[in-house]
């Protein structure tokens, strides 16, 4: 659903730091495209959707930017949307279900629910 098309469209698009925000860069370093989406209100906590040029998917990280940073990464999408299913969720996107548990929990038990499938770790 993070297509190429889709991100090009945000590309550009001012920062609001709002529930809901995206916004896309394209880091020729890394060699991949970065959306970022805010999850909550109190612009802790955020998804990352990390896209290859060639438009394949490369991974998710949930992350918690404050003093100290910390980021999550994990790629197991199904399994998370299986557990947070709710009737009508087959049509909306992975930040936006993240986005309402995170709403109805919190950033911190969106961590806890997602622990086992997460693949590495930062802390800054």
């Amino acid at each position: 659903m993070y297509t190429l098309k889709y991100l090009r469209s945000l590309e550009g698009k001012k920062r609001n730091y709002t529930v809901g925000d995206r916004w896309v860069w394209h880091d020729r370093s890394m060699n991949q495209w970065r959306l970022t989406v805010q999850l909550e209100e109190t612009r802790y906590w955020f998804l990352s959707v990390f896209i290859k040029e060639d438009g394949t998917f490369n991974k998710f990280s949930l992350d918690y930017e404050g003093a100290s940073d910390s980021h999550y990464e994990f790629a197991s999408e199904a399994e998370i949307r299986d557990i947070l299913y709710q009737p009508g969720d087959e049509r909306l996107l992975f930040d936006e279900i993240l986005i309402r548990y995170t709403a109805q929990h919190s950033g911190d038990a969106l961590l806890r629910l997602i622990s086992p499938y997460i693949t590495a770790q930062f802390h800054f």
